[in-house]
C-alpha cells in the first residue's frame, strides 16, 4: 500500500481553503445582516425624534395624550381685540403725515 503523501497534502490544502471560503461568507452575510438592522433602526430613530415643526409637534403629542395639547389644539387662534379707547402712547407720538 503505497500513501500518496503529496495528493493527501493537496486535498487537506483544499479543504482548508474551501473552510475559509465558508466561514468568511458566513461572516460577511452576518455583518450585511447587522449594518441592515441598525440602517433601520437608525432611521426609526430618526424618524420619531425628528425636528418638527410646531403645529405637527402639538398634534403628536394631543394624540399621545396630552390633555393641554389636546385642547390648546381643539380652541380655535384667538386674536386680541383692538381697544376702542384712546389710542395708545405708541400711536399718539407719531408724527402726522405731511399731504404732498
Amino acid at each position: 500500500m503505497a500513501i500518496d503523501v503529496l495528493g493527501l497534502a493537496q486535498q487537506v490544502r483544499v479543504t482548508r481553503k474551501l473552510l475559509y471560503a465558508q466561514a468568511s461568507a458566513a461572516l460577511r452575510a452576518d455583518l450585511e445582516a447587522i449594518h441592515k438592522r441598525h440602517d433601520q433602526a437608525r432611521s426609526a430613530i430618526y424618524q420619531a425624534h425628528r425636528r418638527r415643526p410646531w403645529a405637527d409637534w402639538l398634534k403628536q403629542q394631543a394624540t399621545g395624550g396630552d390633555g393641554q395639547a389636546r385642547s390648546m389644539r381643539c380652541a380655535p387662534a384667538r386674536r386680541p381685540r383692538a381697544s376702542r379707547a384712546a389710542p395708545s402712547r405708541a400711536t399718539a407720538k407719531r408724527s402726522p403725515v405731511m399731504p404732498r
